[in-house]
């Protein structure tokens, strides 16, 4: 055998990986399908609507003012004990 025929069989082996010709086949499979999912999980949504636009914004602006009345009970009640006791 010469040196180069030598040369590509070893590469053939190297490329092909061990197991049945039903193996194989169900690996490609898997590896298309996870490919193709990949492809679905990357391709950009649909546009949002006006209307989605603006119940973000609203929900944005509810969190904000949550987060500062929040932080305003927070402050407020620093060193102060926790209400209770009213039905004692």
């Amino acid at each position: 055998m010469l040196p180069e025929e030598h040369a590509q069989l070893e590469e053939r082996r190297q490329a092909i990986k061990p197991g049945s010709a039903t193996e194989r086949a169900r690996r490609r499979r898997n590896l298309d399908a996870r490919r193709w999912l990949e492809e679905i999980l990357h391709e950009p949504g649909p546009a949002p609507t006006p209307d989605q636009v603006e119940l973000a914004a609203l929900r944005a602006r509810a969190v904000a003012h949550l987060a500062h009345l929040d932080a305003e009970i927070a402050a407020s009640a620093d060193g102060e004990p926790p209400a209770g006791g009213f039905f004692d």
